[in-house]
């Protein structure tokens, strides 16, 4: 009796020439970002949009800033008495 081949393994044949879907999202990606750059750097409503985002952040009221902070303290402290219980 003869013995059937066995296939190779897909990760086997994709290596050989098929398309890795890594290699796909790697590159929409890189696309993505440089797509992200030239539309918020390198154009003028892009980069008026980031100056306006920026001033609105200089400005923004510290309150409110204060009681962000002490949410995400109280979380945070919350977590580390949390894990401790493990």
């Amino acid at each position: 009796m003869r013995q059937r081949q066995h296939d190779p393994p897909a990760s086997v044949a994709q290596r050989r020439g098929g398309c890795d879907r890594t290699g796909v999202l790697k590159v929409l990606c890189l696309f993505g970002f440089v797509l992200g750059y030239v539309l918020t750097v390198r154009t003028t409503p892009g980069r008026q949009l980031g100056d306006a985002s920026l001033c609105g952040a200089l400005i923004t009221n510290s309150g409110v800033v204060d009681a962000v902070d002490a949410i995400l303290g109280v979380v945070s402290v919350a977590t580390l008495l949390g894990r401790r219980s493990l």
